[in-house]
Parts: C-alpha cells; structure tokens; sequence
C-alpha cells in the first residue's frame, strides 16, 4: 500500500480493460507483486465500460483509504486510444509504461524497465521481451520486442 500519496511516483502503469473479469485480476495482482516499492509506482486502471464483471473484478483490489490502483471509468465504450489518452493525462509519473489487461508481467517488469532507462539518459524509451501463452497457460514461444514489437511493455 501507498505510504505516502503525497509523494509522486516514478512510474505510472497504464492499463485499459474492457470485459476482462477472466484476466484483471491477474494481471493485477502481478503488478502489485513487483519488486519495485509501491511507493514508487501507481497502476492507473481504465474500465471502458465494460457489460461483464469487470467493475466487480477491479473493486476487489481497491482500498478506499489507501491503494495504489486508481480506477477510472467510461460510462460506455470509447476505444483503446481515448481510454490511453485519459490516463495519461491521470498519470503522475515521468515515466510510463502500458499493460493490457490480459498479460501479467514477471516481478522485476518494472524494475529492469526503470533502472534501464534511469541508466541510459540517452533512451527515450525500453521495452521488453515476452511470451505468448495459450489459455492454459502454455508457452508459445518468446518473441523479441525488436523483431515482434507490440504496444505494450514499453515504458518511455
């Protein structure tokens, strides 16, 4: 939990969800499992306007007092772009990175990301290799962020 609101954090983590009460909540937990302190890091979550449990889903991670996760809401479904443009106006950090709804990140995601770019003043941003699973959590392969880029996991 949040000791301290008042301090900004060094990361913002964008995630938009629509209809993913399957998924949220693991890709949830793993960011809140990081190795990185909550203190430095806020999860900034778009429901837009998900019809399934979603909502539900997201309230079972929320402490009103104290969270990390903020929770904004699309009283109906405007798309992926405008929902990432709303939380990037919310963010509070320098650096941001997005993760879809579906994926869950390995504990020191954002850790290697941050200290990477911490490191190199030159970058303007990094992103990360990842796996594609299958729903039983099978691997299907590895992919280079170079040779197989996608959206998310690059914090910049």
């Amino acid at each position: 939990m949040r000791k301290n609101k008042l301090i900004s954090p060094k990361i913002s983590v964008i995630v938009a969800v629509y209809n993913q009460e399957k998924y949220i909540g693991r890709c949830l937990r793993s960011l809140l499992h990081q190795t990185m302190s909550q203190d430095d890091y806020e999860i900034i979550v778009i429901d837009d306007g998900s019809e399934d449990r979603t909502p539900y889903a997201l309230e079972l991670f929320l402490d009103p007092s104290d969270s990390v996760i903020s929770v904004i809401r699309n009283e109906s479904n405007s798309g992926l772009p405008t929902s990432i443009n709303r939380c990037l106006r919310a963010a509070r950090a320098p650096y941001v990175v997005r993760v879809d709804s579906d994926d869950y990140v390995n504990v020191n995601f954002l850790n290697f990301l941050y200290y990477y770019l911490e490191s190199n003043k030159f970058a303007d941003a990094v992103a990360c290799d990842y796996l594609l699973l299958d729903d039983e959590e099978r691997e299907l392969g590895r992919f280079n962020c170079i040779d197989d880029p996608i959206a998310c996991g690059i914090m910049f």
